[in-house]
């Protein structure tokens, strides 16, 4: 008997696939995700700097993906705009912390003071952090905190790197004269 290799099915096309998915095809929400969620999750995990948040933040990308495929126009590629969907998702996440963290920091002010000295500073500094624009505040949290690179940041919020740049450096300015103001 010959040898018979069976011919491959080829990849369908993310454009494909996405109008599927749009018309409510299970299997096209599965293939996208099989084939974009490794990606997103490495974005998503940089940018929260937790594996349960990126898996949080891609999970909600997926969950919600049939109705966001409503507003995607193929200008772009699919993976670019699921890029900055999930990065956009990923800032909101990191908002949401924030402010939880802001609301506990609050909360710790009010409780009998038991820290260590320094405690008082990062306390300070996270405030300061929190009361920053939303502009500068993601420069500052994306290079600072994070470790990303002014190339990196700008790509993630669709600026330039001098734009970058200078949010970050008006972001240390107020950090540090509110840090200054008792």
């Amino acid at each position: 008997m010959a040898n018979r290799t069976i011919p491959l099915a080829a990849p369908v096309a993310d454009d494909v696939l996405a109008a599927q998915a749009r018309a409510g095809d299970d299997r096209a929400v599965a293939a996208l995700f099989e084939r974009h969620a490794p990606g997103l999750f490495r974005l998503a995990y940089r940018l929260t700097g937790s594996v349960a948040d990126g898996e949080d933040v891609v999970q909600d990308v997926f969950l919600g993906l049939r109705s966001a495929l409503q507003r995607y126009e193929a200008r772009d590629t699919l993976g670019g705009w699921l890029r900055r969907l999930t990065a956009r998702r990923a800032l909101m996440h990191r908002r949401a912390a924030s402010r939880a963290a802001a609301r506990e920091a609050v909360a710790a002010r009010e409780r009998p003071r038991q820290t260590l000295p320094n405690a008082t500073d990062a306390i300070a500094l996270h405030d300061a952090i929190a009361r920053l624009p939303d502009t500068l505040r993601h420069v500052f949290v994306l290079t600072d905190v994070e470790g990303f690179s002014h190339a990196e940041v700008a790509g993630l919020l669709g600026i330039s790197e001098a734009a970058s740049r200078t949010r970050r450096h008006r972001a240390v300015g107020i950090l540090q004269s509110h840090l200054r103001t008792p």
